[in-house]
């Protein structure tokens, strides 16, 4: 179950840093957390140039904070992916995070939920766009 995991996720959003000084700071803040560790540099620059705006006191802040964030966590029990995932008609290949929260079993269901689904692990954590970009335009 991803129960836990989920509440994990809803708990860290709502605690989540969402303003900094600068954008200096906010960058230094993210070379030392663990979560972005495994990013490529440009995709970091790119959050922080995307994911941020000017802060009324001069600072800068996320444009998402942490409240929306743990709210869609919170909502996404309420969708029912392998529904979805039954209507899809394009082959689909789905990318699963060797070193992500979430299980292998899950996505292997989800690829045979799908008319022409196909499962490829990678040896990244979940967020496999900012970590390896040439894996994820290969794929596409």
């Amino acid at each position: 179950s991803n129960g836990p995991h989920l509440r994990t996720l809803v708990d860290g959003a709502r605690r989540r840093r969402a303003h900094w000084p600068s954008r200096a700071a906010a960058r230094a803040y993210c070379r030392e957390r663990r979560f972005f560790s495994d990013w490529r540099p440009e995709a970091l620059e790119l959050y922080l140039l995307d994911g941020l705006r000017a802060a009324a006191d001069g600072g800068v802040e996320l444009k998402c904070p942490g409240a929306v964030e743990a709210a869609v966590f919170g909502s996404s029990t309420s969708i029912d992916l392998f529904a979805l995932a039954a209507r899809v008609t394009a082959p689909t290949l789905l990318l699963w995070a060797e070193r992500g929260q979430f299980s292998r079993a899950v996505h292997e269901a989800l690829a045979a939920t799908l008319r022409t689904g196909h499962l490829r692990a990678v040896p990244c954590g979940h967020l496999v766009p900012m970590e390896r970009p040439d894996l994820v335009v290969a794929a596409v």
